[in-house]
């Protein structure tokens, strides 16, 4: 999506789940059109078979951070992830901050401790189907190749305390039944101490994204606009859906 020079580019980070890629940003992209540039941050491995896949965690976000850097060219940026690349925008905040070019804000939506998964340890089968039956891609083998290469490297991340101000956006609405019959309890939703502010959006894990994906956009456009040092309001010409 296009929008304003005057603001803050959003760089999204795609998931691991066997769908990922630019295309699971689409319609929250579509919510920011005109308003703000929206960038999706692709993983290798997943759209061409022969791109090879990072050896390490350290070495998949060296390589992000690096791409980044080059494309904002010294301009303020934010980064956003969903699930597992909001781990991964986590970490690439993180990793900018230790080089003293970090981002101006981080939007973390519906994301989960890998050494604590919660709801998402009890859901994991419900979560596989759910990619696997609303996926726009192809679901090729090297698809499913990068997706448990990239699952492993995401279970060494840890969500420790940024710099930038933390957006935490989750799902209002659980997956499946909460407590599973016979297995964990406390509150499924994510939980992330250090967000500067959290909010529930319409939707579940997936349909945050997808049909509730317009006031998804809106919320994380208005909370960036809220920061300090941000132009002035600018309204989403779709408006909250």
């Amino acid at each position: 999506a296009t929008g304003p020079a005057t603001r803050p580019t959003l760089y999204c980070c795609a998931g691991t789940a066997v769908g990922s890629g630019p295309a699971e940003y689409v319609p929250f992209a579509e919510g920011l059109r005109g308003v703000r540039e929206t960038v999706a941050l692709p993983l290798s491995g997943f759209g061409d078979p022969a791109e090879p896949m990072p050896a390490s965690l350290d070495a998949l976000i060296e390589v992000q951070a690096d791409v980044l850097l080059e494309h904002t060219a010294g301009k303020p940026f934010a980064l956003a992830g969903h699930s597992a690349g909001a781990n991964i925008a986590h970490a690439l905040a993180a990793r900018l901050e230790e080089r003293g070019s970090g981002p101006a804000a981080v939007v973390l939506m519906d994301v989960y401790r890998p050494e604590d998964p919660g709801a998402m340890g009890e859901w994991r089968d419900d979560l596989l189907s759910w990619a696997l039956e609303r996926s726009t891609v192809p679901l090729e083998d090297h698809r499913l190749t990068a997706m448990a290469g990239y699952q492993r490297l995401v279970l060494g991340t840890r969500l420790t305390a940024l710099e930038a101000p933390v957006l935490l956006a989750r799902a209002s609405e659980p997956l499946c039944a909460w407590p599973p019959a016979g297995g964990a309890r406390g509150d499924w939703r994510s939980q992330v101490p250090f967000a500067r502010t959290v909010a529930d959006v319409p939707g579940n894990h997936f349909t945050m994204l997808t049909e509730h994906a317009r006031h998804t956009a809106s919320l994380v456009h208005e909370w960036l606009d809220s920061l300090p040092h941000q132009p002035g309001p600018a309204p989403l010409t779709g408006g909250k859906h």
